[in-house]
C-alpha cells in the first residue's frame, strides 16, 4: 500500500508521520480518520484543552453526553469522579490538608515547650530559695518566722507566699523570685533536739505551667526541700 508522510506540530515541534494514503480517499467519511489522528498526534483535541482541569473535579471519557464535539465525531461527556479513588488522585489543597494534620501536633510541641521552660524554671528558684532559707535560719541570722518570733526548741510554720512577709521572717526568703501568679506554701521547721532546721516550699505544677494546653502538668505537685544543720543558738 502506498504510504504518504504527513507533517504535524506536536508542542512546537514537528512531527512526520506516515499515513497511509487510503486514507485520503474522497469518500464520504473516509476523511474523519485523519482528523483523529491528527487530532491525537496535535493534542488540540478539546480533552488536551482541559488538561488543566484538575483531576479530583471532572474526569474526560469518550463516552456520549453533554461537551464538545470530540475530533473522532463523538462526544466528550465530563463527568465528576466520586468516591475514595477520585479523593486519592484529588491534589486540589493538598497544602491545606497538610497544614491541618501538622498544625496540632506542632501546636502542643511549641506549648509544652514553654509550658515544660516554666516549670523547670520555678523548680530552680524554688530549690535556690529554699536552701537559701534554711541557710539563714540555721545560722541564727533570722530568728522569726510568720506565726512570730521562735521562743521555743521546736518550731513549725507553715504559710502562703504574700506580699505581707517582711525581710525579719524565713518565709520572705523562700518566696523571692517566685511568680505571683502561682499560690506556693512554704512550710518552716526548727528542731533544736537533732538540731536541725528544714524549708519546704510547694506550689501546683498546673498552676506553674500557663500553656499547658495539653495538660501534662494538672494534678501533680512540685516541691522543693532544704534540710541543714542547726549551728545557732536555740531558744531555751
Amino acid at each position: 500500500m502506498r504510504r504518504l508522510e504527513q507533517t504535524f506540530k506536536v508542542h512546537g515541534f514537528a512531527r512526520r508521520t506516515a499515513v497511509p494514503s487510503v486514507w485520503f480517499g474522497k469518500a464520504r467519511g473516509t476523511v474523519q480518520p485523519i482528523r483523529a489522528l491528527a487530532s491525537v498526534v496535535r493534542d488540540d483535541s478539546p480533552a488536551a484543552a482541559r488538561a488543566d482541569v484538575p483531576p479530583c473535579a471532572v474526569s474526560i471519557s469518550r463516552t456520549k453526553g453533554e461537551g464538545e464535539r470530540g475530533a473522532a465525531g463523538r462526544d466528550i461527556g465530563i463527568r465528576r469522579r466520586t468516591g475514595l479513588a477520585g479523593l486519592a488522585r484529588c491534589r486540589r489543597a493538598s497544602a491545606s490538608v497538610e497544614f491541618a494534620l501538622t498544625v496540632v501536633p506542632l501546636t502542643l510541641l511549641i506549648f509544652g515547650g514553654l509550658a515544660a521552660t516554666m516549670v523547670f524554671q520555678t523548680l530552680s528558684t524554688m530549690q535556690n530559695n529554699a536552701q537559701y532559707s534554711a541557710r539563714m535560719l540555721s545560722t541564727g541570722q533570722i530568728k522569726r518566722l510568720a506565726t512570730g518570733l521562735i521562743t521555743t526548741s521546736t518550731a513549725i510554720a507553715t504559710t502562703t507566699c504574700s506580699g505581707s512577709l517582711t525581710s525579719t521572717q524565713a518565709e520572705y526568703y523562700a518566696c523571692l523570685g517566685l511568680p505571683s501568679y502561682a499560690t506556693f506554701t512554704v512550710t518552716t521547721t526548727q528542731n533544736c533536739t537533732v538540731p536541725s532546721v528544714s524549708v519546704t516550699i510547694s506550689v501546683s505544677a498546673g498552676s506553674v505551667a500557663r500553656g499547658d494546653v495539653s495538660g501534662s502538668f494538672v494534678g501533680k505537685t512540685m516541691t522543693a526541700r532544704s534540710e541543714l544543720m542547726k549551728e545557732g543558738l536555740c531558744p531555751s
